[in-house]
């Protein structure tokens, strides 16, 4: 029997390798444990991680070498010194890159992109106001583990060196034509592996999609959330038939305005019922027939790409890209200069991209940011003091808020209610002694966003009033999501579509009296964006998903999921009919024979979701809800 011949590496290249490969292969172990058991049980994501992890070592030891070699003329000490700075800044990024994965799987359930890390890097300072978050933890995460491998790698760098040297002698005792078939193997093998990674050519990635990968996700760029398939292109190319099909009509208002605010729920305004006074302006709009207010108003997703997208394209997840025909495209195609002013960032997903082709201005908290940064909204402020006074022509203004998102910036002013907590700086656990009190400091806080929140669109009204632009106008108080405020232990947004994250506001409102809508009690932000065309006057795109609210509904079933294969997402299917609010929701993504935890609710009668009715619920219509949540839960 033929034994397999040993490699019989010296003590030297054993070194090396160790050297070269162990700290990131060390750094990976532990991600993949924590990705492939927390989120992901895919045994494919794991076999990925490692090619793309033994592609960034390879090519680590091949820039040390290249700098080694540059650095020659400076003598063999200063050269090694120098070399040994490749590993340990590249093993800084990867760690800075698995640091980024993370907390963009904790937070959102993907990893973040380039774009995406730059900008927070960036606004380092102003975030850690913000947040709460003491500006030493972030740059400690940064700084130690960079100085620590830069002195670790400096104090190795005679070990490391002579490991290569043992290397390149053995390499060099081979023949000449077994160097040259090592070097075509190798660089073939590297190219294949570099084509499979990084190329936007899906029939090149070779090994599988990487599509969960922290490293290879990290140096996409984010032009949108929703990646682009057929299903999408054929959405959009109906829209563009629909869009080519409408009347250029004169409409009954001359301005449109739009408020958006990032994570409000509804039961926590005043004027849906909420005992504390934290909307003083908005409950002055509550007055028919000048508004009209929907009872119950469910968001399309639970967090904001989808939350926003929906009010903008009027269609459900499965439909949306950035070749939608969207609200502002509507508007401008007759004749309105489309206006947005986005406290936040937009590169998070692309919303400058996103929201329509056809937009005038697109202005966010990166460009012009508030006083304490991206998130401050008084830059809405300042941008609405900016604008020209009304010419008499048509404008869509769209206004988008962070005040009441844990990420927004919150002045002293406006805390009311105290003691608080920042939901963005604190881990709460429903276990902890001090639960209650921490759950109550979480509420205080949010009831001071809120308020502030408020003052602000009050005063971005006065602006507004002031320059002529509320003479003739119609518009539209919402929010993308909700938010969980301590509910089944659970604080934030995204993942689940429980009913603090789904419910949010609904307004409508305007300089003289609204008609009548045949139904107040339910709307999704599908609706938005036809209601506000509707009652400017204007023709409603056929391919538009959601309805207005001035006719009798005739959309009965609704869908609402953030897409993201993060274990543990939930859907829902909405039936509405006659008052009922029937919710369906299961599991996005169930492995093998996990259960789907399906649940049944109906809303009206038990808005705080505690009688699961999924036990004897008319076997029919759930029936029903399974067939429409297996065409329409779509997870990327």
């Amino acid at each position: 029997m033929t034994s397999i011949p040993k490699l019989n590496l010296s003590p030297e290249i054993k070194s090396f390798i160790r050297l070269l490969a162990g700290i990131p292969l060390f750094m990976g172990f532990f991600y993949v444990l924590f990705f492939f058991f927390g989120y992901l049980r895919d045994i494919h994501f794991v076999g990925e991680h490692f090619i793309a992890l033994g592609f960034w070592i390879v090519n680590t030891g091949l820039l040390s070498l290249v700098a080694r070699w540059s650095a020659r003329p400076l003598g063999p000490k200063t050269a090694v010194r120098l070399s040994m700075l490749v590993p340990a800044l590249s093993y800084s990024f990867l760690f800075f890159i698995y640091l980024c994965a993370l907390i963009g799987n904790f937070k959102i359930g993907s990893v973040v992109t380039y774009d995406a890390a730059w900008l927070f890097l960036g606004d380092i300072f102003n975030l850690g106001r913000e947040t709460g978050i003491p500006l030493l933890v972030p740059v400690a995460a940064l700084v130690i583990p960079m100085t620590g491998l830069i002195s670790y790698f400096q104090w190795k760098g005679s070990e490391f060196h002579r490991g290569i040297e043992a290397l390149t002698d053995r390499f060099r005792r081979h023949s000449p034509r077994r160097r040259r078939i090592f070097f075509l193997a190798g660089s073939s093998v590297w190219v294949i592996i570099a084509l499979s990674l990084f190329s936007l050519n899906p029939h090149l990635k070779f090994f599988g999609h990487f599509r969960h990968d922290p490293v290879v996700g990290f140096f996409k760029n984010s032009d949108f959330q929703f990646s682009l398939n057929k299903e999408r292109l054929l959405a959009a190319e109906k829209d563009r038939a629909a869009a080519a099909s409408l009347r250029h009509l004169t409409p009954r208002a001359r301005n449109v305005i739009l408020f958006v605010v990032d994570a409000l729920r509804a039961d926590h305004l005043t004027f849906y019922g909420y005992p504390r006074p934290v909307n003083p302006y908005l409950s002055t709009l509550d007055h028919p027939p000048l508004s009209r207010k929907i009872d119950w108003v469910l968001s399309n997703g639970s967090e904001s790409a989808t939350g926003q997208m929906s009010i903008m394209s009027s269609k459900e997840t499965k439909d949306i890209s950035n070749l939608i025909y969207s609200l502002s495209d509507n508007l401008s195609d007759n004749g309105f200069k489309a206006i947005h002013f986005y406290s936040g960032d937009s590169i998070w997903c692309n919303f400058n991209k996103s929201f329509g082709k056809k937009i005038d201005v697109f202005i966010d908290g990166k460009i012009h940011p508030g006083p304490n940064g991206v998130n401050d909204d008084r830059m809405l402020l300042e941008l609405t003091d900016g604008l020209a006074p009304d010419d008499g022509g048509r404008h869509f203004l769209c206004y988008h808020l962070m005040s009441v998102h844990e990420a927004g910036y919150l002045q002293d002013s406006y805390l009311q209610y105290k003691p608080v907590i920042n939901l963005a700086s604190y881990f709460f656990h429903p276990d902890s002694p001090d639960f209650l009190e921490e759950k109550q400091g979480a509420i205080n806080m949010y009831d001071d966003r809120i308020l502030q929140g408020d003052a602000i669109i009050g005063q971005i009204m006065e602006k507004l009033r002031r320059k002529g632009y509320l003479a003739d106008y119609v518009g539209a108080f919402t929010a993308d999501h909700g938010q969980r405020l301590g509910e089944d232990g659970q604080f934030g947004h995204g993942r689940f579509v429980s009913e603090p994250i789904l419910r949010v506001p609904l307004l409508f409102f305007g300089s003289k009296p609204l008609p009548s809508f045949p139904d107040t009690n339910f709307a999704t932000l599908w609706d938005v964006a036809p209601t506000l065309v509707d009652l400017a006057g204007l023709d409603i795109p056929t391919t538009w998903q959601g309805q207005s609210l001035l006719r009798k509904r005739t959309k009965f079933w609704s869908y609402h999921l953030s897409p993201s294969a993060r274990q543990g997402n939930r859907g829902a299917v909405v039936y509405y009919d006659q008052g009922r609010i029937l919710k369906y929701s299961r599991l996005l993504a169930a492995e093998g024979n996990q259960p789907r935890m399906e649940r049944v609710f109906d809303l009206a009668s038990d808005p705080e979701e505690k009688n699961d009715l999924i036990k004897g619920f008319d076997r029919i219509i759930l029936k029903q809800m399974r067939s429409q949540a297996d065409e329409h839960f779509v997870v990327y």
